[in-house]
């Protein structure tokens, strides 16, 4: 009994040795552990001492799981790396892209900006009447060869319906477009709107009797 004792405190240290060091056991240490058990079984003798040292024999084998296991773990860890770098790299080319078309995009903008011009009270109109005679603004003087959309604003008083009011507003601003063309302006350029009586600009009826004008330059 004392010479299987002192067999397992000999199997115990080597496997504690192993372990401390957060290894698998070596060659030497297999070959070594396996030649111990071998003269362990020969000490101890009998049928014991046989499987005493054909265990130990195996076991020493078997200490190759643990070194392919270190290795599986060891291969985890270098393909983690190498996703968690391509996964760094892939974000890194996406925020280089995107800064790029937000450069892009304002560059864009600042060829784009536009200068939106408003004439207010263009003509002003007779009470429920559409046609007119004179312009309050020189139809020169607004450079409208440049723009790039002529919005005619038709707006009326507050006497009457708002559907009437908003009938007539647009009856206004096609009047002025009509004159518009007329005077070589291009029709493509023009849109009518009707704002009837919702935006009055004074309590003066005669003054909200009118066409505004939106210009849009190049």
């Amino acid at each position: 009994m004392k010479k299987i004792m002192l067999s397992i405190v000999a199997t115990g240290l080597i496997t504690t040795s192993a372990i401390a060091k957060e290894e698998c056991a070596t060659t030497a240490q297999k070959i070594g552990f396996g030649t111990i058990g071998v003269i362990q079984g020969a000490v101890i003798g009998g049928p014991i001492g046989a499987l005493w040292g054909l265990g130990t024999v195996i076991f020493a084998s078997e200490a190759d799981g643990c070194s392919k296991a270190i290795t599986k773990i060891k291969s985890e860890e270098t393909i983690t790396l190498l996703v968690q770098e391509e996964t760094f790299s892939n974000e890194s080319t996406k925020a280089n892209e995107s800064s790029k078309l937000d450069e892009i995009k304002t560059v864009e903008n600042k060829e784009v900006k536009q200068t939106i011009s408003e004439v207010q009270s263009f003509i002003n109109f007779a009470y429920d009447r559409y046609d007119f005679k004179t312009t309050n603004v020189n139809l020169t003087t607004l450079n409208l060869d440049s723009a790039k959309s002529i919005v005619v604003e038709g707006h009326t008083d507050a006497k009457g319906t708002d559907e009437y009011n908003f009938a007539l507003g647009l009856k206004r601003a096609n009047s002025v477009k009509e004159y518009l063309i007329k005077n070589n302006i291009s029709k493509d350029l023009i849109s009518v709107k009707s704002y009837g009586e919702s935006s009055p600009i004074s309590n003066i009826d005669a003054k909200n009797r009118r066409v505004d004008l939106k210009i849009t330059n190049k």
